[in-house]
């Protein structure tokens, strides 16, 4: 396989695993997420600096490692990276992706389509509730909370909301803190239900 068809590939990957997350990476915090979702979902660590790495986020003479890529193949939805590289004909980058069995017949919700005033009741266990307000340009703010860490007031961007998936808070402000990310219903996911603004 040449240079340019394995960056093809690695490129492929990339995409996959922003798309599920519903978000593309373009700040540390953002790995910081990502090394924290991937173990939660696939119970192997991957450093937040590997992930930078490869994103080409941090510069770097290191080839990527087997395990890195056996990870995040796993975390896509594909059983290790021979797997992802037999199929990485089926995607390319700007196309739907449903490669992975994991997100094939599941309600998903990108956040551009809400209307502005928009509330949304997301719920996970155990016994996690939290209601939203869209804002608009895929910003939402905490109105209530039950048991979650967010807190009422709280303002944070999230591309896509999908059931059964972690809910990704970027870009997550506080007032008093620095701008954090967060991850909830790591395990087993969020429902939601909306209703009209």
């Amino acid at each position: 396989m040449t240079t340019e068809e394995t960056e093809k590939i690695y490129s492929n990957l990339r995409y996959q695993v922003e798309y599920l997350l519903g978000t593309e990476l373009k700040m540390r915090r953002h790995f910081d997420m990502l090394a924290e979702t991937v173990f939660t979902k696939t119970r192997n660590m991957i450093s937040p600096t590997t992930l930078r790495r490869f994103w080409g986020y941090q510069e770097a003479e290191v080839s990527v490692s087997r395990h890195t890529l056996d990870v995040l193949s796993l975390f896509v939805g594909y059983r290790n990276w021979d797997d992802f590289k037999q199929h990485s004909g089926q995607h390319t980058e700007g196309e739907e992706y449903s490669g992975s069995g994991f997100l094939l017949d599941i309600r998903r919700v990108k956040s551009e389509t809400l209307e502005c005033g928009q509330q949304v009741v997301i719920t996970w266990l155990p016994n996690r509730r939290v209601v939203l307000v869209h804002e608009g340009s895929d910003v939402f703010r905490v109105i209530s909370n039950e048991n979650s860490k967010l807190r009422p007031g709280d303002t944070f961007h999230c591309a896509q909301l999908v059931e059964g998936q972690p809910l990704f808070c970027t870009d997550l402000l506080r007032e008093g803190h620095a701008p954090m990310s967060y991850v909830g219903g790591k395990n087993g996911g969020i429902q939601f239900i909306m209703y009209s603004a």
